[in-house]
Order: structure tokens, then sequence, then C-alpha cells
């Protein structure tokens, strides 16, 4: 009783602390968007508008892949198999300013998804289809980027996104019916437990922007890397579970998932 208290009282106080580093970074990433912004306004061809296009989110999440990987090598009798290649196609949105020496948002929206299917017969000659689907959906508090080099037209540099949170929800589908798994399940959603298995990421990249003749719009192509700050944040043994049963406990180190990865964008500033 007492270790069950103490271990309560502990995993009370991380998650406290956890928040308040949040809230205290979330705070300073509003000054110094406040600062960037008062800079930004004394330079040639200010605008102020909406940012807005696609977002690609390439690699990362390796657990979820060997998870796919294990499926297709238990299973060599498929036609066909679950694609271990990990590319998900999503939007971007965001209110903010551009000028010829560079820009910043605030408060970006974006989600992007993917979902790998497969289908075919069992040995006893039942037919099956088997789905399998991640979605990232993310909040980039602030962010900014310098393009300090011009040519042919171009506008380029590079930027800093210190702070974002994201929740990355998992999910299976067999012959149509799909079980509940995760936080995020409808049945036992809790807006707190999800809030506290969010994770936090900074998101460094490298930004090229074409300005229409007038510079009232745009476009900007974006290649960024985005830095989980929390590794090993999202377990996958449900989804593992549903996926390898016969296995699936032997396969436990494999299911915990670091959400560092490249991505692309490009958007329209209008």
């Amino acid at each position: 009783m007492f270790d069950g208290l103490h271990l309560f009282k502990f995993e009370q106080k991380s998650s406290m602390l956890r928040l308040h580093s949040l809230l205290f970074l979330f705070s300073l990433s509003l000054c110094s968007h406040h600062f960037a912004q008062k800079g930004l306004k004394k330079t040639d061809n200010y605008r102020e508008g909406i940012h807005i296009g696609y977002r690609a989110e390439i690699g990362g999440f390796k657990a979820y892949q060997d998870i796919k990987a294990y499926y297709n090598s238990q299973r060599p009798w498929l036609a066909q198999s679950l694609s271990e290649n990990l590319w998900m196609h999503g939007f971007d949105f965001s209110l903010g300013t551009q000028s010829d020496f560079g820009g910043a948002s605030i408060f970006t929206i974006s989600y992007s998804t993917r979902k790998d299917k497969v289908k075919g017969e069992l040995p006893n000659g039942n037919s099956f289809k088997r789905s399998v689907k991640i979605s990232q959906f993310n909040i980039d508090i602030i962010d900014a980027w310098w393009t300090p080099f011009h040519k042919a037209g171009f506008d380029f540099g590079f930027g800093l996104m210190p702070i974002g949170l994201t929740w990355v929800k998992f999910g299976t589908q067999l012959n149509g019916e799909k079980p509940e798994i995760g936080p995020f399940a409808k049945k036992s959603f809790d807006f707190t437990r999800a809030f506290f298995n969010m994770d936090a990421y900074t998101c460094f990249h490298i930004d090229l922007v074409r300005r229409s003749s007038d510079k009232n719009t745009g476009i900007r192509f974006q290649l960024f890397y985005s830095l989980g700050w929390f590794s090993n944040t999202n377990d996958l043994i449900l989804l593992n579970r549903e996926l390898n049963p016969n296995s699936f406990e032997n396969y436990r180190q494999r299911t915990l998932v670091q959400t560092s990865h490249w991505g692309l964008k490009t958007l329209l500033f209008l």
C-alpha cells in the first residue's frame, strides 16, 4: 500500500513538473514571438496573412514499422503485404507573417495520416481484410524563419519551431471490426489523460520562399526535422496484440515509439 501511494505521488509530481516546464517554455515562446514580429515589421515588404498547404511526415516511428514487418513475416502465404514504409500526408494551417528577410507564425495546426491495407485468404480458405492506420495531430505554438539569402527570385534560409505538442493515434480493422486501443479510444477517452500523454517536440527547418511580384502572396517550401523531447512515450503493445496475437508478449521491447522524424511542407502565403 505504501509503495503504491508513493508511486502515485511520484507520478503526480512528475506530471506537474512536466506541465510547469511546458507552461514556462510556452510563455517564453510567446515573448520571443512578440519580439520577432516587432523586428520583422521593420523589414521590407512585411505582410500579414495565413499559411496553408500540404504537409508530409517521413520515416520515424520505427516500432510501428517493426510491428507491420513482423506481421508480414508471419504470413508468407499472403499475395500482398502491409507496406513497411511510412509517409503520412496531411495539411498545415497557421496565421503568420512574411517579409523579404523571414517570417513567423503562431498556433500552427496540422494533421497527417496514413492507412495501409492488406487482403487475401487464410490457409483455411476464409477471406479477410486488414487495415492499419496512424494519425498525427500537431500544434506548433510559434515558428520563425530567417531568409537572408536571395537568388533568382527566391529567398532562402533556416528556421526554428522551439516547442510544439503532438498527439499520435494508432488503429486497426479486421473485416470491418475496429477494436478501441490506446488513450484515444472513444469509449474510454479522458481529456486529462490524453493531455498528459502528449509529446513535446522541437522542429528545425530549411526554407525556400518565392513571393509574387507585388509581394502580397507567395509559396514556401520547407524541409524539417521534428525532434521529440520525451522518447518512448507511446506504447503499441495493444496494437501489436491485435496484429500479432500469438507473439506479442515476447515482442514487448519492440513496441515503444520514438516520434522523431523528417518531413516536408509546401505552403501558400495568402
